[in-house]
């Protein structure tokens, strides 16, 4: 049986903060059998994307980081 290695979910945190920090955002690959998607976390507060909207999305994103002054 071939085993693979996932990395699947990472942390941004401001420098020597705890993991446990408010801000602390934590990005991971999730799937409950319908197929795999991000869900982005902020302390209780929850983002879920889906592969496909993802370029509209950062498009979106990018475009709004861009009019920011």
């Amino acid at each position: 049986m071939a085993y693979e290695k996932r990395c699947i979910k990472l942390l941004v945190n401001k420098m020597g903060e705890s993991i446990f920090a408010p801000e602390a955002t934590a990005i991971e690959v999730v799937d409950e059998a319908g197929g795999e998607f991000v869900e982005i976390t902020q302390g209780e507060d929850k983002m879920r994307i889906e592969p496909s909207e993802w370029p509209t999305l950062k498009e979106a994103i990018d475009e709004m980081i861009n009019s920011c002054r």
